[in-house]
């Protein structure tokens, strides 16, 4: 009798052990989830502690939750290897330029980002097509309200120089550590990603700009696919050989086709 009691109580105590050691686990592995901020900007906190902070802004039209997933992603594939504790997604302008700015009020990011930077915070800023315009507008309001600034490297996916507004102005522009305006080129059907020249272009604006140009040896565009390469700085693989499919490049990653990280990688090694 003494001996089955025993028995019963090790087989109840291993239970126990095993279904909290399996609740610790799902505890852990437990996806968070983006908060929405405010309109057009979403938050995601992985680190409270960490003064790295990323902000992606998604090229034209693209919603939300596609942006949302590309963050993500690179989150997933990079951003968390490198200590990034905070991450804001920011959707693609309704308007190409940007000229209406009702869609994303950046007024309220600037407000929240105020309450967790200083001088010794890392700001990591990614901006593909359009969604460079939203970022230059979004420089210049926030270098000229803030006190500390913090380090900051903006990367411009193939996008604009912008204008008014939109411009990036000279003195905003000596606040920012690097600008990194980048491009695709296609080696097997030696074809450059859409606004290629337009970034060797912004270059040459600024004293701290360098053009990065990312070479690929095939990509899965075809002879005619420089709206295609211009997708490739968000997904190794773009959907479309000819041209842009947001919804599929901005969404469909794995670890078959992940997203793009190789320009981070040539400046975070």
């Amino acid at each position: 009798m003494f001996n089955n009691n025993r028995n019963i109580f090790k087989k109840a105590v291993t239970i126990f052990l095993t279904a909290f050691l399996l609740s610790i686990s799902a505890s852990s592995n437990e996806k968070k989830e983006f908060i929405k901020i405010t309109s057009g900007v979403n938050y995601l906190e992985i680190d409270s502690s960490s003064c790295k902070i990323f902000i992606g802004f998604a090229g034209w039209t693209v919603k939300q939750d596609w942006a949302n997933n590309w963050v993500n992603s690179l989150n997933d594939f990079y951003l968390s290897k490198k200590g990034f504790g905070k991450l804001y997604s920011v959707k693609g302008p309704n308007d190409v330029l940007f000229k209406n700015k009702s869609d994303i009020n950046i007024d309220s990011l600037i407000i929240q980002l105020k309450t967790q930077i200083n001088k010794n915070s890392e700001l990591v800023i990614s901006a593909h097509s359009s969604g460079s315009f939203v970022a230059n507008y979004f420089l210049n309001n926030f270098l000229n309200s803030v006190n500390e600034i913090p380090n900051i490297t903006y990367f411009n996916l193939d996008g604009g120089i912008g204008e008014d507004e939109t411009f990036i102005d000279s003195n905003s522009a000596l606040k920012i550590s690097k600008i990194y305006p980048v491009s695709v080129y296609d080696k097997s059907t030696n074809i450059y990603s859409a606004n290629h020249q337009t970034m060797i272009e912004l270059a040459e604006l600024y004293k701290n700009a360098e053009h990065i140009q990312i070479n690929i040896l095939q990509s899965s565009c075809d002879k005619n696919g420089i709206w295609c390469l211009h997708d490739r700085l968000i997904i190794t693989n773009p959907h479309n050989p000819t041209t842009f499919d947001l919804e599929k490049d901005y969404n469909n990653f794995s670890e078959e086709n992940p997203p793009s990280i190789e320009y981070l990688q040539k400046i975070f090694k």
